[in-house]
């Protein structure tokens, strides 16, 4: 049995309202944390995770970067202008096994990555250096996050992943895809061990024929789930499901106040302040971010909150992580 079939997740979640008057009310009801919600669990307890695994099952998901990992560099002789190639002078600190397209004296294509048989990979030159200059050093294992939806490569910066679908005749040396169609693509004449949709490789030039492919993250950087940041409240009636990945009907949501997230139990705060979600309120959830794309943790439905203008809503959120 796997580590997911043993961990349950369960909580509870109080309703605090404060009426204008003073006259405050409270509610007590369960919640369900959704299959989208258990998996962060799990990841967020687990170690952070190689981006270049990541695929399109990830799509859509929001991770922060942990770390990039600037590894072993080079030294290429440079003074060109961008776009050139650029000749390696040494590559002393890197193993020439594990890095066999760059031996003392070979040649980088412009606007390329090169990346060895392990994963490892060398910024973009043309993007990343605007031309080379002269002994310029280049860093090995950096991962481009900015190719699959970061609006940058800062640690902790929090991103949906995107993975851009584009053809097979557009691959470029270095960088990592996975098979989206094979089309009359030979794969393997590219870098792949078969032309077999979802199939990730390293492509060692571009293909021929109709295949499409999706880009995905290259070199050893690594991500976890996106921290939980906000709560929001709606008016939908369904009632939850383990499948549910957002609000029925979202009135409002806000940023998640001081949270002590110490297993086996997390615990989430979150103020609606007058004018704030204002309404029937009859549901609730917690996100890891702001947009309608950030993944839901949990999701609880009860009897109907009337939070008026003037009214202040606390909400209290607690799950328990067990082992059955």
């Amino acid at each position: 049995m796997s580590f997911k079939e043993n961990l349950k997740a369960e909580g509870r979640v109080k309703f605090i309202l404060t009426r204008e008057d003073g006259t405050v009310k409270q509610i007590m009801v369960k919640n369900t944390v959704v299959d989208i919600g258990l998996n962060h669990i799990i990841n967020r307890l687990a170690a952070d995770a190689p981006v270049a695994l990541f695929g399109t099952p990830y799509t859509g998901l929001r991770y922060e970067i942990q770390t990039r990992s600037d590894g072993n560099s080079i030294v290429v002789d440079g003074g060109q202008i961008a776009g050139s190639t650029a000749t390696v002078v040494s590559n002393a600190g890197v193993d020439s096994n594990e890095l066999p397209l760059l031996v003392t004296g070979s040649t980088i294509p412009s606007d390329t990555y090169i990346t060895s048989l392990t994963g490892s990979t060398i910024v973009n030159l043309s993007a990343a250096h605007g031309g080379l200059s002269d002994s310029d050093v280049l860093q090995v294992g950096q991962t481009e996050f900015t190719d699959i939806g970061a609006p940058d490569n800062a640690l902790n910066t929090a991103f949906t992943i995107v993975n851009t679908l584009g053809n097979a005749t557009g691959t470029i040396l270095g960088h990592s895809y996975e098979i989206a169609t094979a089309g009359t693509t030979d794969y393997t004449l590219i870098g792949a061990i078969n032309s077999t949709v979802g199939t990730k490789f390293t492509a060692t030039g571009a293909g021929i024929g109709t295949g499409t492919v999706y880009e995905i993250a290259s070199g050893t950087g690594t991500v976890r789930p996106a921290t939980m940041s906000h709560m929001g409240v709606g008016s939908g009636t369904t009632s939850q499901t383990a499948a549910d990945s957002a609000l029925e009907t979202e009135l409002s949501r806000v940023v998640l106040g001081t949270d002590n997230l110490q297993p086996p139990s997390l615990t989430y705060s979150a103020n609606f302040g007058p004018g704030v979600g204002s309404g029937v309120i009859t549901e609730a959830a917690i996100f890891n971010g702001d947009s309608s794309d950030a993944d839901m943790l949990c999701r609880t439905t009860f009897a109907a909150i009337n939070k008026g203008v003037s009214d202040a809503l606390e909400v209290q959120w607690i799950i328990t992580i067990t082992r059955s």
